[in-house]
């Protein structure tokens, strides 16, 4: 019944996924006929690459949780039906008439 609410991020996931199984496969850090992978491979230490995932993966939770409890409060607090409806009079202080058309007035930076 609910089912489709914990189905809200999957679209996200499996954009990031597409594009994570891309870059891994396509290997876009060596170059073609010049350079083996091996010999493009990072030196870096485990933990620069741990932290810097960890780095991101907090970032995103902190987003996708502020994602939620401002959707929330958005969906919890309903539509505002004291809102006018677009095309309807429904105010009369407001002047919806068009504006008079006055040929040959511009302003004097305007005319050359």
């Amino acid at each position: 019944m609910l089912g489709w609410i914990f189905a809200a991020p999957l679209g996200y996931i499996a954009v990031e996924a597409g594009w994570i199984v891309r870059e891994v496969g396509r290997q876009p850090w060596t170059v073609y006929g010049l350079i083996r992978t091996s010999d493009a491979a990072s030196g870096l230490p485990a933990s620069n690459v741990v932290g810097s995932l960890t780095a991101f993966a907090v970032v995103y939770a902190i987003l996708f949780i502020c994602a939620l409890y401002f959707g929330s409060r958005i969906i919890r607090s309903g539509p505002n039906f004291d809102l006018p409806v677009p095309g309807v009079e429904n105010s009369e202080d407001l002047d919806t008439n068009p504006a008079e058309f006055v040929p040959n007035q511009r302003p004097v930076e305007a005319q050359q």
